[in-house]
């Protein structure tokens, strides 16, 4: 099976709560198959984890924090180049299962009838 997993801060390497969090979802996704974790900050950073692919947004790095996007604590709208960038990568992956960490990147699930895969959104909790 192949997993996308979509996140807003790298975890890798897993430092604060949220990365924490996204880092042990990664590897309990790693045992069902290959894992590639996408986010929208960090670095691009080598994973320990087995069987797990880590990939930063290169049109989220270049459109500056992400915060900057987002009208409402809840909602971040995601400029054209890089829905453009989830979609190329969302295609060329080929995923079976798709997870949205996050409610803030919900527009994401706006791509999932054209990809054809079972997509999961995480909703874990939010501080607003």
């Amino acid at each position: 099976m192949k997993i996308l997993q979509f996140t807003l801060a790298c975890p890798c390497p897993p430092l604060s709560g949220g990365e924490i969090r996204s880092a042990a979802n990664a590897r309990a996704l790693s045992a069902l198959g290959e894992v590639l974790t996408v986010s929208f900050t960090g670095s691009p950073t080598q994973t320990s984890l087995p069987n797990v692919k880590h990939h930063v947004l290169e049109a989220a790095r270049r459109n500056g924090t992400w915060q900057s996007h987002r009208p409402h604590p809840t909602m971040r709208i995601m400029p054209a180049d890089e829905l453009a960038e989830v979609s190329a990568l969302w295609r060329a992956f080929a995923p079976d299962l798709v997870v949205v960490e996050n409610i803030v990147l919900a527009q994401l699930l706006d791509l999932a009838p054209r990809q054809g895969a079972s997509v999961v959104i995480d909703l874990h909790a939010q501080l607003a």
